[in-house]
């Protein structure tokens, strides 16, 4: 009988360390340091200490802009002269454009009778993410000051202009 309690006690005692430490469970590791759950990807890997690496937020890239003003229905368009519609004309990104926050970009738009240039900037949200704002309406201004690379809307893709 004792045997037999010896035995259970054994089982549970390694079940529950197997629980404890093998599944993940905090404990001391062979250094005497406090292990940490880690994933594997480099946003959440642990460095030394209470250091870890920032999770770097994904850049908004040409693509998803040109993308987005394709179609300008779904944007923050202000209504056009004597009923008309505003459509893109072009697309300016600055030279070495990298899609994170702060930087500025432009959208020219015209309805035939009035010319915008709306200024937009990437900005950084609570949650992490990046998306780009308005920021500014420029009535009459054709294009913005400063180097810039100009893209046209032609047969449905934004080209650059040469």
């Amino acid at each position: 009988m004792k045997d037999r309690r010896g035995i259970y006690l054994a089982v549970f005692i390694l079940a529950a360390s197997l629980v404890y430490y093998g599944c993940g469970g905090s404990g001391v590791n062979n250094n005497g340091n406090t292990q940490v759950n880690k994933m594997e990807n480099a946003e959440s890997r642990s460095l030394t200490g209470d250091e870890t690496l920032s999770k770097t937020p994904v850049p908004i890239d040409r693509q998803a802009i040109f993308d987005d003003f394709k179609d300008l229905s779904d944007n923050d368009i202000p209504a056009g002269v004597l009923g008309g519609t505003f459509f893109p004309g072009r697309l300016y990104l600055p030279e070495g454009y990298k899609g994170q926050a702060e930087d500025i970009f432009y959208l020219s738009i015209e309805d035939g009778h009035l010319l915008i240039l709306q200024k937009y900037q990437v900005k950084q949200q609570p949650d992490g993410s990046l998306k780009y704002q308005l920021i500014q309406n420029l009535e009459n201004q054709d294009e913005p000051e400063g180097s810039f690379e100009a893209y046209s809307l032609r047969k449905g893709e934004w080209q650059p202009v040469q």
